[in-house]
């Protein structure tokens, strides 16, 4: 889970005004909403609970005090169109057990262990459509569809996870994170979209802020 939601300088060449970090916080809350409304189309008890809505930016040398040291599974995805960038989901590993354990329940038999493929086959399945549900909650708002690639699945801390996303480019590093609960099968997640810096600082600046409002 990310420490720390308030820098105000995304790069030296970028900057972004109050209104916008209220917007971005709105659209963590506004991704939660995808969320469980993808989520209950697979359990009807799959309710979400709002743990913390959070943005950033993401710099190298300060991952280890705005990201733990503490490994997560889960997966990450591009975004072939605007904003561009990629989105990640991780897992805690007693959650990402259990999250694999309602993946596979209707599939086992009582008493059985699913295998590891099993098991992170189904976690990926998961964490792609807790990203599609969060980013299609967001084309919504903007109106605009927004493509998701194909997940591909991680296990690593969430500083180096995180590291990974910004070696895909110079252009990256302000983020917006939403971290959820499902009560009913005792899992914990995190989402993260990290966006183009410029990319998403224009919508920002275009997007009417009624659309984002409670």
């Amino acid at each position: 889970m990310s420490k720390t939601s308030n820098p105000n300088r995304p790069s030296q060449r970028h900057q972004i005004d109050m209104k916008s970090l209220a917007v971005l916080n709105r659209l963590g809350d506004i991704g939660i909403g995808g969320i469980e409304q993808r989520l209950q189309g697979l359990k009807h008890d799959a309710n979400v609970v709002s743990e913390q809505v959070a943005h950033g930016f993401a710099r190298r040398d300060l991952l280890d005090v705005t990201f733990e040291d503490t490994e997560r599974v889960g997966v990450k995805m591009k975004l072939p169109g605007a904003p561009f960038g990629f989105a990640v989901v991780w897992f805690p590993m007693a959650s990402a057990n259990n999250a694999a354990r309602m993946m596979l329940q209707e599939g086992l038999a009582p008493g059985e262990t699913p295998s590891h493929k099993m098991a992170r086959s189904a976690i990926t399945e998961l964490g792609a459509m807790v990203a599609a549900g969060f980013v299609d909650a967001w084309a919504d708002t903007f109106e605009q569809e927004i493509d998701v690639g194909a997940p591909s699945p991680v296990q690593a801390t969430e500083q180096a996870l995180v590291n990974t996303v910004l070696d895909e480019g110079e252009d990256l590093g302000l983020y917006v994170s939403s971290a959820v609960r499902l009560p009913a099968y005792d899992i914990s997640l995190n989402v993260l979209l990290f966006p183009r810096n410029a990319v998403m600082l224009k919508i920002l600046d275009r997007i009417d802020v009624r659309r984002v409002r409670p």
